[in-house]
């Protein structure tokens, strides 16, 4: 990195591969004794390459995707073809996730109303995997919070949160759904912003701190923000939930642990469960991040193998 600044190194597609392979789970940056963020250095490489050797096609599928019309045009269309050709989308051991029929936000109110007396005003936002893919994770928690007493505001001018865009170096793409999303959940006038999504959640309060550094509109869009499980938890279960025979295994997820230092509020809320089982804990990444996903499928596949394997009764720590 030293070297590509001091003009001691050529950009070129070795190097770049160097910093493209870092999964951006933060997890070295969390446990670094001298603070040093490195997630930072590493979107600045990408930043820095994109701009020295352009960004290629998958940029341009990028900055094409931050474009929220064309991403939905192009989704919907993706669920026409998908419908003629189902292999395409999940079966057991696949990871091609299934377009869902109707896209929730389309599916959503824009107003979900509080069941019994209104405690609080919260504005959700869904999130690009809910809303095309698993709606039905959306739906459970707007669901749950207006069983607690909140007003839903789900927000229809909403739009991507920008990450995959932020953590491939496209910044201007990032930057401005950033500056969309602040505005509109600000204009709905909320008490609380949450998202189920993690990586949502890790972008308000991590990404769009780079991106809109001392912008007076983020202070107060941050100022509001909730991580969903730690909200439910201050609302307050009281039993509401039901004995759930079944038995649940639970990983962190990356940002939601790294980012936004979530660790025990889940673990709190599958106490429901009869037995659950919780991964022990080993800076593993089953690579669902948005630079592996884009740049390297194939490294994906791969790592999502291992992490199964890994997953056995010998190597999970059950519910004590």
């Amino acid at each position: 990195m030293k070297a590509l600044a001091k003009g001691e190194l050529e950009p070129g597609n070795i190097s770049r591969n160097i910093f493209n392979q870092c999964l951006l789970c933060y997890a070295c940056e969390s446990i670094c004794p001298s603070g040093v963020r490195t997630s930072k250095l590493w979107i600045n490489a990408r930043e820095y390459f994109a701009q020295e050797l352009g960004a290629g096609f998958k940029g341009s599928v990028i900055r094409n995707a931050a474009d929220w019309k064309r991403l939905n045009i192009a989704l919907k269309a993706g669920k026409k073809v998908q419908d003629l050709l189902p292999g395409l989308h999940s079966k057991p051991d696949s990871f091609k996730p299934k377009i869902s029929d109707t896209f929730l936000l389309d599916y959503l109110p824009d107003i979900v109303p509080a069941i019994g007396k209104k405690r609080l005003k919260v504005g959700y936002f869904v999130g690009c995997v809910s809303n095309f893919f698993l709606g039905n994770i959306g739906i459970a928690a707007v669901q749950t919070l207006s069983s607690l007493g909140c007003e839903v505001i789900i927000p229809k001018g909403q739009v991507c949160c920008g990450a995959p865009a932020f953590n491939n170096g496209e910044m201007d793409a990032a930057r401005r759904l950033a500056k969309m999303n602040v505005e509109v959940f600000l204009k709905a006038d909320v008490d609380v912003i949450t998202s189920a999504d993690a990586t949502c959640g890790g972008s308000f309060v991590h990404e769009y701190n780079q991106l809109l550094e001392l912008d007076a509109e983020y202070e107060k869009f941050s100022a509001k923000y909730r991580e969903l499980n730690s909200l439910i938890l201050e609302l307050g279960l009281n039993g509401r939930l039901k004995d759930i025979p079944a038995k649940v295994t639970y990983h962190d997820s990356c940002h939601l642990r790294h980012t936004q230092g979530v660790k025990t509020a889940p673990r709190k809320i599958l106490q429901s469960f009869r037995e659950w089982i919780s991964v022990r804990w080993k800076a593993r990444n089953y690579a669902a991040a948005s630079a592996v996903l884009i740049r390297y499928f194939t490294l994906k596949i791969r790592l999502v193998f291992r992490w199964k394997n890994w997953i056995t009764p010998s190597t999970a720590a059950p519910k004590k």
